[in-house]
């Protein structure tokens, strides 16, 4: 045979069967893996007994579960409670102070409504200290309206006095 024609046979099965030797390569990692995953695998099989207990507890683990979310949901109001603790003490302690100011508030609104009069009063005061100061001038005005009276009536004297002065001399002016 030709040797130019022998090569090509060679040459023909060479790339027919480089296909099965890529895939063969390509498939080699594949099966590597696999032989190093054989030991969880068996590792797997002998646990599985615990892996069908874990199954049936799963329903037990589930119910723990909803406890659970439930408890760290509230964990938030749970805190916020024991951080507004001592606010909720304190606002009781403060309780009897503000009860005596609540009862206090009807003399603190009477005061209130009674400044208005003791402005007034005290206004006022000033008028009547200067009526009590003015006080002994009435009084001596009152005790010499006697004087007074007397003087107008004894006028009519006074006037007739004068009148007369004429007769007995020169009148005035």
């Amino acid at each position: 045979m030709n040797p130019a024609l022998l090569s090509q046979c060679y040459l023909d099965l060479a790339l027919d069967n480089q296909c099965c030797l890529d895939l063969a390569l390509d498939n080699q990692c594949y099966l590597e893996l696999a032989l190093d995953n054989q030991c969880y695998l068996d590792l797997a099989l002998d646990n599985q007994c615990y892996l069908d207990l874990a199954l049936d507890n799963q329903c037990y683990l589930d119910l723990a579960l909803c406890y659970l979310d439930l408890a760290l949901d509230n964990q938030c109001c749970l805190d916020l409670a024991l951080d507004n603790q001592c606010y909720l003490d304190l606002a009781l302690d403060n309780q009897c102070y503000l009860d005596l100011a609540l009862d206090n508030q009807c003399y603190l609104d009477l005061a209130l409504d009674n400044l208005c009069y003791l402005d007034l009063a005290l206004v006022s005061q000033c008028y009547l200290d200067l009526a009590l100061d003015n006080q002994c001038y009435l009084d001596l005005a009152l005790d010499n309206q006697c004087c007074l009276d007397l003087a107008l009536d004894n006028q009519c004297y006074l006037d007739v006095a004068l009148d007369n002065q004429c007769y007995f001399g020169p009148c005035p002016g």
